[in-house]
């Protein structure tokens, strides 16, 4: 790393709430933002960083090859065929590796090129995503919170919302507070009111009788002087 970065942006791993850690981002002004728990899609980037570099370690190792070497090859690969290597971005020319490379013409204009990159992807993204997002919550609003370990909708209240997009501070039923995305989250809709109030039920009682209302219903008699004993019915 050359310089002082501006952000931090990580996970929610032990090694980053140490002491050490904390202390290090406020002598150096560093802000430090971490993603959502449980949801890996908020820190894509870093995620799939992580795996490629992951890969390469095993790789390595089984073919007794130099890490060193290996990393430096990711370094100067270009991102894709319209994007120059994480290297040549950060000084601004190309270096050299036992890797055969291309000679391309220099484009300064690296930036729209990342946000053009950036927005394709999202569009393949919400093209196959939710279409109904969680509208946004407000504090101290009734919600149900995703468990991971039982996979089942609990009880929770809003506390406040985090700076980070879709991110809330929620408190469960059982007291704890949890940081959640808003994909972990879902509006809490109130039981349906009965229709029928206590005053209009009538009381039964034991010195009160009910009288329920009877309809008597008059059968029809049939006059039997106009048929004959030797007529059939």
């Amino acid at each position: 790393m050359l310089g002082r970065p501006d952000q931090i942006r990580s996970d929610n791993g032990p090694q980053y709430s140490a002491t050490e850690f904390t202390n290090f981002c406020k002598k150096w002004g560093i802000t430090h933002t971490t993603s959502s728990p449980h949801y890996p899609q908020s820190n894509g980037f870093i995620e799939r960083q992580i795996r490629t570099v992951k890969s390469c370690i095993k790789k390595c190792i089984k073919a007794r090859v130099s890490i060193s070497q290996a990393l430096l090859n990711i370094r100067a690969t270009p991102v894709d065929n319209k994007l120059p290597s994480l290297a040549e971005m950060l000084f601004g020319r190309t270096i050299a590796t036992l890797l055969p490379s291309r000679k391309g013409d220099a484009d300064d204009n690296v930036k729209h090129r990342l946000m053009q990159r950036n927005a394709t992807m999202k569009h393949q993204y919400d093209a196959h995503a939710r279409k109904d997002p969680l509208p946004p919550l407000y504090q101290g609003q009734e919600v149900r919170v995703l468990d991971d370990s039982t996979k089942t909708w609990t009880p929770g209240k809003v506390i406040t919302q985090c700076p980070e997009p879709r991110s809330y501070v929620v408190e469960t039923s059982s007291g704890a507070s949890l940081r959640r995305n808003g994909r972990h989250l879902r509006e809490a809709h109130p039981p349906p009111s009965s229709t029928t109030s206590q005053s209009d039920t009538p009381q039964i009682t034991d010195d009160t009788t009910q009288e329920c209302p009877v309809t008597k219903t008059e059968v029809p008699r049939w006059d039997w002087t106009h048929f004959s004993a030797t007529e059939p019915l």
